[in-house]
C-alpha cells in the first residue's frame, strides 16, 4: 500500500473484510493505523462499510474507549482509508493469548468497564456494533481499553446503515443475529461483550446455551484454580444474566456498567483502573523522527563535525601565524621599524 504523506507501511492486522496498516505519519513523526477495505466485492459495497465506520466513529469521536478517526485519505491507487489512533497494546485477543489464554480478573473487570463505557456512549447515539469480539477491543498505550471496528454497525439515525449484515463473528453472535432478525438491538452487544469476557476469564466459548457452566467451578475453572474467588463468582453470574435468549432479558449496556463499576469498588485495593501500561516498540521512531528525517539528522551531524574540524584547523593556523608575526615583530621594533597588529593576519585569514 502507498499513501501519500506516510511512510513505513505494514500490515499488522487482516479481518473478514479489510486489512490494518501501522504506518508513520511523515510530517510528525507519530504512528498510526491505517484501515483499508480489502478490494473484494464491490465497490459500492465498499464504500458503504467505510461511509458507515466513518459514521459512527464520527459520533463516538473523543470517547477514551473508542478508537480515534484522525483523518479519511485517498491512496494512489484512488482508494479511501480510514487514518486512526495506533494502540500499541494490540487486541486483547493477542494479550491474552501471551497470558496463556486466559487474563486475571482484575483485568477482565478492566475490560468489562471500559468496554461498557463506549457501549453505552454508543447505544446512546444510537449505535449498536453488532461485532464486539476481543480481537476488536484493544490495548491503548495508557492501559485504557478501546473498541474498535464500526464496519458493521448499525446506526438509528441512517437508513443506509439499519440493516441488518451477514458479517458477523459466530462465536459471538447473539441468537437474534444467527436467526437472521432483520432488525438487532443494543442487547446484541450485551450479549457479545459477555461472550468476550467469558472467554477472556476461562479461555472457553459460551452461549446461551452452555452460560449454566459458567457457574460450575469444577467445569470451567478460572485463573486462579479450582475454586474462583467470591468477586469472579459475582462476575460470572453477571455474564450469565447477559447470556440471555431473549435479549429483553438482559441487562442494558449502562445496568450492566453499573454492575461492574459496583463489583470494581468491591475489590478495594486489588482493583485496577488500567490495565498494565504498554510503551510504543523501539521501531516506532518514539522521539518523533521518522527515520528519513533520522538520515537527515545524521547528515547534519556529519557536517557540523566537519566544520567544527575546520574552523579548529583555522585557529591553530591564525594563532601559530600571530606568535611568529609577534616575534618578528619584537625583532622589527629594536630596528626602529612599527609593529604590525596580530589582528590583521586573523582578518586577512578570515
Amino acid at each position: 500500500m502507498r499513501v501519500d504523506g506516510f511512510s513505513d507501511i505494514e500490515q499488522v492486522g487482516s479481518g473478514g473484510l479489510g486489512d490494518v496498516y501501522r504506518a508513520v505519519r511523515s510530517s510528525t513523526g507519530t504512528v498510526v493505523a491505517i484501515k483499508a477495505l480489502r478490494s473484494t466485492g464491490s465497490l459500492d459495497a465498499r464504500l458503504r462499510r467505510a461511509n458507515r465506520e466513518l459514521t459512527a466513529l464520527a459520533s463516538l469521536r473523543g470517547h477514551p474507549n473508542v478508537i480515534n478517526l484522525e483523518e479519511v485519505v485517498q491512496t494512489r491507487d484512488d482508494e479511501l482509508v480510514l487514518v486512526m489512533e495506533f494502540s500499541p497494546g494490540g487486541s486483547l485477543e493477542d494479550r491474552a493469548a501471551a497470558a496463556g489464554g486466559m487474563l486475571p480478573l482484575n483485568e477482565v473487570i478492566v475490560v468489562a468497564q471500559h468496554a461498557a463505557s463506549a457501549l453505552v456512549a454508543a447505544h446512546e447515539a444510537g449505535i449498536v456494533h453488532r461485532d464486539i469480539k476481543p480481537q476488536n477491543l484493544l490495548a491503548g498505550s495508557f492501559g485504557q481499553v478501546k473498541v474498535c471496528d464500526f464496519g458493521i454497525a448499525s446506526i438509528a439515525s441512517s437508513d443506509d446503515f439499519s440493516t441488518k449484515t451477514n458479517a458477523v463473528s459466530y462465536r459471538y453472535a447473539s441468537p437474534e443475529e444467527l436467526r437472521g432478525d432483520a432488525v438487532v438491538t443494543a442487547a446484541t452487544d450485551v450479549y457479545s461483550l459477555a461472550v468476550s469476557l467469558a472467554k477472556l476469564l476461562t479461555n472457553r466459548y459460551f452461549t446461551h446455551e452452555t452460560a449454566v457452566h459458567l457457574l460450575d467451578p469444577v467445569a470451567t475453572p478460572g485463573t486462579d484454580g479450582d475454586r474462583p474467588s467470591d468477586a469472579e463468582q459475582e462476575l460470572r453470574a453477571l455474564l450469565v444474566r447477559c447470556l440471555k435468549h431473549r435479549a429483553a432479558a438482559r441487562p442494558t449496556a449502562a445496568e450492566f456498567s453499573a454492575a461492574v463499576d459496583e463489583l470494581a469498588a468491591g475489590l478495594g485495593d486489588d482493583r485496577l483502573t488500567a490495565l498494565e501500561r504498554v510503551e510504543l516498540p523501539t521501531s516506532s521512531a518514539p522521539t518523533g523522527l521518522t527515520p528519513s528525517s533520522t538520515a537527515d539528522r545524521s547528515r547534519s551531524r556529519s557536517t557540523l563535525v566537519l566544520w567544527a574540524v575546520a574552523i579548529g584547523l583555522w585557529l591553530a593556523v591564525a594563532v601559530l601565524a600571530a606568535i611568529y608575526l609577534t616575534g618578528s615583530d619584537s625583532a622589527d621594533a629594536s630596528d626602529g621599524r612599527a609593529v604590525r597588529p596580530a589582528v590583521a593576519v586573523s582578518s586577512s585569514l578570515a
